[in-house]
């Protein structure tokens, strides 16, 4: 019997799953926290060690329930954005800063002054952000300088599992893109972006596809494991990419959402199409885990995360506390249960909901929510469907953009991810975006894509359309609603289009007034 583990380096959680391509269904699934280490001024950062003893954990967990020996390869998945700096000893310097940590901002606007964004956008495919990984390498170098001057490596997060599996400097193409590095054209890191930048090329691992095996398990990682030396390590890539590639995404005629703390909303063209109209909506364009493919990808920081915050508001909760995150748990399903029995429109409130900037398509990092038609008759249930609704505008403002931009209909929207297990938010993005939503009955999405390139680095499958072939997976279909659709349409384009421009103004002087403050 050949099994297949695949790993999950999330934001919150560090996920494992085994899995049997002999009857396409996971065998085992392990999970545990991702220990995040919140400083001041927002900052966060996660230790590597922390990160390699729950990997450990997970895999020693899932790999207990097979005989040993017979996990035939492991691969990753994992988050972008967070780098970590390994020294010429090969010990971290300094732990790996969050994708999502603040202290880069303003380094999108140095970019911007100092290089062609649009050459930039050309060459990487990558907006302008401050998130990406070059962004924190150039952070550390200015406010770390003694450790920068022992700098050897820079890995992302899927690179340094990978190296503690293998003792191999190796990287995906998909990951290695978040860096803001990456060359799409020419498969290698841009030696162009990083001379602007006096950056070594010499300091970033080997790029390779999704699906390329990188060397069998050290003697070291066999012990931490629990796996055999025999086993094959293998590149995976970023971990909404691996997620769609399990939830079926393998042609251009579809839409994948990938809804968790964070929204991905992307689709799939066999040709590299940067263009200047993707750029200015800050969408990105790179290598998809399947060979030959590339995607185009818009983004919203704050989905999941932005209702987990009114739900904790509603409950009168405060804190991160562990108390507070189980009551706000069961209120979750209470609040969602109150919205279900709203009507469309909630009544006539209407969220913008940029907590913390617009994402795509109109990349304003100084947008703000705001919640319109507020009185007080309103009710817990009405504020948590308007925000629901407001975040299928956003998604239904992406899909027609793709479209329009690639030349393309889209005939499906298959939604995978956290915010699945809310059948109401589901049924809301059929019917904002008048198009059917497929939800694949996928667990572990992220874990089982990783889980399929690990069959194809290892030889198991032949490529990537016949791992996922293998998959036994039934889907539920929410169709749309055609009268509430042609509510949600009215609502669409008559208020929540226009909210965006007439409070931009006002949010980005808010925003310069809370820095004066």
């Amino acid at each position: 019997m050949t099994l297949l583990i695949g790993i999950d380096v999330g934001t919150t959680n560090i996920k494992a799953v085994l899995y049997d391509p002999s009857c396409g269904t996971v065998c085992a699934t392990a999970s545990q926290p991702m220990i995040t280490h919140h400083l001041g001024a927002g900052w966060s950062e996660f230790h590597p060690d922390e990160i390699w003893n729950a990997v450990n954990g997970v895999v020693r967990e899932v790999a207990g329930a097979t005989a040993q020996g017979s996990v035939a390869a492991i691969a990753v998945a994992s988050m972008g954005e967070a780098g970590l700096p390994l020294g010429n000893r090969q010990q971290p310097l300094y732990p790996f800063i969050a994708w999502y940590d603040p202290r880069t901002e303003g380094l999108d606007r140095w970019w911007a002054e100092h290089y062609d964004p649009r050459r930039l956008y050309e060459i990487t495919g990558q907006a302008l952000r401050h998130t990406y990984g070059l962004n924190k390498l150039l952070w550390l170098r200015e406010h770390r300088p003694t450790m920068y001057q022992e700098l050897t490596y820079w890995l992302s997060v899927e690179d340094y599992v990978l190296w503690r599996l293998t003792g191999r400097f190796v990287t995906d193409y998909s990951v290695a893109s978040r860096t803001m590095a990456f060359d799409q054209r020419a498969r290698t890191w841009s030696s162009e972006v990083l001379a602007h930048v006096d950056v070594p090329v010499e300091i970033w691992p080997t790029a390779l596809p999704s699906g390329s095996a990188v060397g069998t398990l050290t003697q070291a990682a066999a012990a931490d494991t629990g796996l055999d030396t025999s086993t094959i390590a293998v590149t995976g890539g970023h971990d909404h990419l691996c997620g769609a590639l399990a939830a079926g995404l393998l042609t251009p005629d579809s839409i994948l959402d990938s809804t968790g703390t964070a929204e991905i909303v992307l689709t799939l063209s066999t040709e590299y199409r940067p263009s200047e109209r993707l750029r200015t909506a800050g969408l990105s364009c790179y290598h998809y885990v399947a060979q030959g493919l590339y995607l185009v990808q818009g983004g919203f920081i704050t989905a999941g995360g932005s209702l987990a915050w009114l739900v904790k508001l509603l409950s009168g909760l405060a804190g991160n506390n562990q108390r507070a995150e189980a009551t706000a748990n069961g209120d979750y399903e209470t609040l969602l249960a109150e919205a279900a029995d709203v009507p469309p429109g909630s009544r006539g409130l209407l969220w913008l909901p940029h907590f913390m900037g617009s994402g795509s398509p109109e990349s304003d990092p100084h947008s703000r929510a705001a919640l319109l038609g507020l009185t007080i008759a309103h009710t817990r249930g009405e504020m948590v469907r308007s925000l629901l609704e407001a975040l299928c505008y956003w998604l239904r403002q992406n899909v027609e953009l793709l479209e329009e931009e690639l030349g393309k209909e889209v005939h499906e929207i298959i939604v995978i991810g956290g915010a699945t297990k809310a059948g109401l938010w589901t049924q809301l993005k059929a019917d904002v975006t008048t198009r059917p939503v497929r939800v694949p009955d996928l667990s572990q999405a992220t874990a089982t894509g990783a889980a399929l390139l690990a069959g194809v680095g290892a030889g198991v499958f032949a490529d990537e359309a016949a791992a996922v072939d293998t998959l036994a997976v039934p889907s539920n279909v929410y169709p749309s609603d055609p009268t509430d659709a042609e509510q949600y349409a009215t609502l669409y384009h008559d208020l929540y289009l226009p909210l965006y421009p007439l409070l931009k103004e006002t949010s980005h002087k808010l925003v310069t007034m809370a820095q004066i403050l």
